[in-house]
């Protein structure tokens, strides 16, 4: 059995530049050889630099949809979620629970779950407290 070590493969200097800095625009444009900016690279497996979901014959199956509903999903949640900037201190806000889930130097996501009103989405830049997805969904659904 041959295994694809995609972590590895995406934090390459090879392919990326500083790949262990978060950088979004990376997935829109990459580096030609002459250092020039050039159009986005394919996720459907015609780049091994990046592999989202696989390539050749064992490609992920579903992903034409994904990529049809990606653009419907990133709109609901910005419509449906409050999307706020918050400081480290303001971890319960409301006597809600912070749930963070990073990356190491990059951005983090925190969902703040505010039972009575509604439960909002917010976006913060610093290392806090990790919560257990599996904890996450027992409490919401449990």
């Amino acid at each position: 059995m041959v295994l694809v070590n995609a972590w590895a493969i995406g934090r390459d200097p090879k392919y990326w530049e500083s790949p262990l800095d978060f950088s979004s625009e990376r997935f829109l444009t990459q580096l030609d050889g002459g250092g020039n900016r050039t159009a986005g690279i394919d996720v459907r497996g015609q780049h091994f630099q990046f592999l989202p979901f696989g390539s050749g014959r064992r490609i992920c199956p579903g992903v034409n949809l994904a990529m049809q509903m990606l653009p419907w999903l990133l709109g609901a949640m910005i419509q449906c979620f409050d999307w706020k900037v918050i400081e480290p201190d303001q971890k319960r806000m409301n006597g809600g629970d912070v749930v963070e889930m990073d990356e190491l130097h990059g951005p983090m996501i925190w969902f703040v779950f505010q039972w009575a009103d509604s439960i909002s989405l917010v976006f913060l830049t610093h290392k806090g407290a990790s919560f257990h997805m599996f904890d996450l969904i027992m409490k919401m659904f449990g």
